[in-house]
């Protein structure tokens, strides 16, 4: 049969599909590993077991799911490029007056800041040449640097009631977190060459979403942006979310994937813009209600989506 490693790795794959390609898989494993090191042999195993966990979880291609995410990945990139935009405006300025010693940070939580926003453009840029596993590498990294940003600076919100810190990670950290984990998660398999139609949503990400989280690491810099942001484009980005979840479900059973995966791509803008509109409730009943009504709504379309078959290819084009 297999080696233990290989046994252990099948049993993630569903039932049915185990019964029927299971020694398959298995020999392929071991024809790819025999004589390999275990570097190779982890890597391969790794691979076994991840298409395991997508069969599993319907993030393949060949599911809605995965579907949704594969399309929504160029959107995710973009947004997450943003903030090494502003990194490297930054530090342009700081070079031009003559004060490129500010660019040496003296508090290694500045470093983790400075590596998750470069890691993240870096991200973009590869996957707008179509380079994807060099795009998942670098925002996983740049996402990994965020997050222990984050942990470093949680010591701050102690003082803060509960409600005070719902609000601050959400607005700092969720929509980093929720980009990162759609572009991760979607499969390999829809990562294809450039096009105008991804060009597009790379772009579209970077101008509608990237600005959410420069405004977390440069809300200085982005002060009449800020203004726009909060008071006026945070609402009209909510309501535009809520429009495309409202219409995902019945579009994407016609073949429409389009709404479905603007309601995917745009679910950090639209947390962002709850958040914002329940900020001043937060502390009662009625903020928290609106939150987690929001929530509540979103799980329900995705847990539909998730149920709804992959409509033919000549009918799914967006």
């Amino acid at each position: 049969m297999s080696s233990w490693g290989a046994r252990k790795a099948l049993r993630l794959y569903p039932a049915r599909y185990r019964s029927e390609h299971g020694d398959e898989l298995a020999g392929v494993y071991e024809d790819t590993t025999a004589g390999a090191g275990p570097i190779v042999r982890a890597r391969e195993l790794a691979d076994l077991a991840g298409y395991g966990l997508r069969l599993r979880t319907g993030l393949t291609s060949g599911a809605m799911p995965g579907r949704l995410l594969g399309l929504a990945a160029p959107f995710a990139a973009g947004a997450l490029a943003t903030p090494g935009l502003g990194l490297l405006a930054e530090m342009a300025l700081e070079v031009r007056h003559g004060h490129a010693l500010a660019l040496i940070p003296h508090d290694p939580r500045f470093v983790l800041a400075k590596v998750a926003a470069l890691g993240c453009l870096l991200g973009a840029v590869a996957a707008l040449f179509g380079r994807w596993p060099l795009a998942r590498w670098a925002v996983a990294v740049g996402s990994a640097a965020w997050l222990a940003y984050t942990v470093a600076w949680i010591g701050l919100f102690s003082g803060y009631r509960l409600s005070g810190i719902v609000v601050e990670v959400a607005l700092t950290t969720a929509p980093w977190m929720l980009w990162s984990l759609l572009l991760l998660a979607a499969p390999p398999d829809l990562h294809r060459p450039p096009s105008r139609a991804r060009t597009a949503a790379l772009l579209a990400g970077a101008a509608l979403g990237g600005p959410v989280l420069a405004d977390v690491m440069f809300g200085p810099m982005f002060f009449p942006y800020r203004v726009v942001l909060w008071d006026v484009a945070a609402p009209v980005l909510m309501a535009l979310e809520v429009l495309l979840l409202v219409l995902a479900v019945p579009a994407a059973r016609r073949g429409r994937l389009l709404p479905a995966v603007g309601a995917i791509a745009g679910l950090p803008i639209g947390l962002v813009g709850l958040v914002v509109a329940a900020a001043g409730m937060l502390g009662g009943r009625p903020g928290v209600a609106l939150v987690v009504g929001g929530l509540v709504v979103f799980g329900v379309v995705v847990e539909r989506l998730w149920r709804t078959p992959v409509p033919e290819l000549e009918r799914s084009a967006v």
